[in-house]
Parts: structure tokens; sequence; C-alpha cells
């Protein structure tokens, strides 16, 4: 949490922390009081950094990892570009570290794409490969737009989003599923 407190000091950009479960996507009352925490941030200026409650969290109920928090919160926020950001470069077609010939997947398309073996889990991450692609679709099915990128591309996000610049891999959110109504924040970002 330091790390992002301090990124964002330097920036004179004030963050805070909102701690949640998965519990607080199923209850209708804790759902409202976490949209209405995210209203307040949103409208005071302050950036949520968003972890998941490990302390009250059951292992029955957890996320277990990122993706899936940052797909839930851009779901329920109606983002409408999220970024999945990880130590490769994108969606590879098959284990970059095995076949020299892989090759970054540009755009993904589930029915396409879905022969696709994963394999592991990153060194300091729970989730993998496979959790950010699961995440993203659950993104993308509430129209959210979604790449997942190497972190060394952060600094081309706003060409990404304007269109300018292929990088990672592009998850085309379904049309028509957003509305301006409840419309948070245009980009979320999953470290």
């Amino acid at each position: 949490m330091k790390i992002y407190t301090d990124f964002f000091e330097k920036k004179g950009i004030v963050s805070g922390q909102i701690l949640i479960t998965a519990k607080d996507f199923e209850d209708r009352d804790n759902k409202e009081n976490l949209l209405n925490a995210f209203d307040t941030l949103f409208d005071i200026g302050v950036v949520p950094i968003i972890n998941e409650n490990d302390a009250v969290a059951v292992d029955e109920i957890k996320f277990g990892d990122n993706d899936m928090i940052a797909a839930n919160v851009a779901s329920m926020l109606n983002v409408r570009h999220l970024f999945l950001i990880t130590g490769v470069e994108g969606v590879y077609d098959k284990n970059p570290n095995k076949y020299d010939d892989a090759k970054v997947i540009r755009n993904y398309h589930d029915y396409v794409n879905k022969e696709i073996k994963f394999e592991g889990k990153t060194s300091h991450g729970t989730g993998g490969m496979e959790s950010k692609v699961n995440a993203a679709i659950l993104a993308t099915e509430v129209g959210t737009d979604v790449n997942i990128m190497g972190v060394e591309e952060i600094a081309e996000i706003l060409k990404i989003i304007e269109g300018n610049v292929e990088v990672g891999t592009y998850f085309k959110g379904l049309e028509n599923t957003i509305t301006e109504e409840g419309v948070f924040p245009d980009v979320a970002i999953c470290l």
C-alpha cells in the first residue's frame, strides 16, 4: 500500500485504500455502501487503491487475486476501460518460456482463443494469466474494454484509450451495456 501512496503523493495526488470482500458485491447494503464510498472519493479527488480485506475474508468466498477484484469493481462502477498489468507483454498463443514462436494475441476472442492452455501462476501473484483472462472476460460482459499488458507499457495507456497504439492483448467490451447513468471513472488499472 505504501508504494502506491508514495507514488501518488509524489504526483500531488491523494489516495486512499478501500478494503473489500466478495460479500461486498453480494449483499445489497454492502454494495450500496461501497458505491457511496467510491462516489465520495471521486468527488473529493481521491484515487482509491483497492485490495481484498484478508483479515475478514472467509476462504470459501475469497476473491483470491486482484484480477477478479478489479473486474468486479470495474463492472460495478461501469468503467469504460480496465487495464490488467502483468510481467509479460500480454496473452500468448502458447507458453513463451517453452516455445520460441509464441506470439502475443492482440485481440482476444473467447470463442476463438478458448483452446489456449495456461500454465502456472506469476512469481508474486496468486492468479496468473488464466485469472487475468477470466477477469477480462467478466469485465467485457458489462461493456468494459480490457487490456492485459506488460508493466513496461504503462506509459502507453492514454494512447491505447485514444486507439492510437496496440499494446498487450485487447478484449472488446460487449456493445450497449454501459449507460451514462452511474458511470464513474473512464479507466481502472490493476497492478
